[in-house]
């Protein structure tokens, strides 16, 4: 019994630990790319591109220690981050089509980043704090008939068990509290990553790079889709004419 206790506290000051740093979270801008710090870098008709695919430390950089389901999950991503130059004299257009890679959507990136869903904070409230308050308040039920029924020599017994009682009735809201003081902590960097990505990811609209502008995007890949050449390709805004990019990594 006092293992399991010893777990349960232990899981408890784990997650405590984790929202304190959450508290400080706050997404590093991406940095624009320049020929040194790029896996591949370009320049056509006067519109420059740098293509890098983010390593653990620079993504941590962005999403904190929730880079970890980025890279540690069963299905892991590869960030990429794109630069965009454009010195020509006409608006240019991306958008996830004009990439040859097979790009996750970005609703899926921000589900997968966040901490604590809803649905996961109610069954913790009720596959933990539950079972363990209704197992306190049998103990202390049992021991104070017991305490009533036998009398005095059972007393000691009786104490043991309403007080064992009690101790898993307070583990048990304790824990129920803690995911929802959890919970609160984490909607606001939930909010924070929503709004860093659908700031900076290419999503489902294209994304207008009017001249003499740079712009710098994030696109994510699951690793196996993942290839050493492929295209990126930009169209003109006024008369729809292509340039392409082949990038080999």
């Amino acid at each position: 019994m006092i293992n399991k206790l010893s777990a349960l506290s232990l899981c408890i000051l784990s997650t405590s630990l984790l929202v304190c740093q959450d508290k400080n979270y706050c997404p590093q801008q991406l940095t624009p790319l320049t020929e040194k710090s790029s896996d591949y870098y370009a320049t056509k008709q006067g519109v420059t591109i740098g293509v890098r695919c983010l390593d653990y430390d620079n993504t941590y950089k962005i999403f904190g220690d929730r880079v970890s389901k980025i890279f540690y999950h069963k299905n892991p991503l590869t960030p990429i981050q794109i630069s965009v130059t454009n010195n020509s004299h006409e608006t240019l257009l991306i958008e996830n089509a004009s990439i040859g890679l097979k790009l996750e959507l970005i609703k899926n990136i921000q589900s997968r980043l966040y901490f604590m869903s809803s649905s996961m904070k109610a069954a913790i409230c009720l596959g933990c704090a539950l079972p363990l308050g209704l197992l306190g308040f049998g103990l202390a039920g049992v021991g104070l008939i017991a305490g009533l029924e036998l009398g005095c020599p059972t007393v000691s017994i009786a104490g043991i068990a309403i007080g064992g009682g009690m101790c898993a009735a307070s583990l048990g809201l304790l824990i129920a509290t803690s995911a929802i003081f959890v919970q609160k902590k984490s909607e606001h960097v939930n909010a924070t990553i929503d709004d860093y990505i659908e700031k900076t990811a290419l999503g489902n609209k294209a994304v207008k790079i009017p001249a003499g502008c740079s712009v710098d995007i994030l696109v994510f890949a699951k690793d196996k889709n993942v290839k050493d050449n492929f295209d990126i390709m930009f169209i003109t805004d006024e008369n729809n004419q292509k340039l392409t990019f082949n990038v080999q990594l």
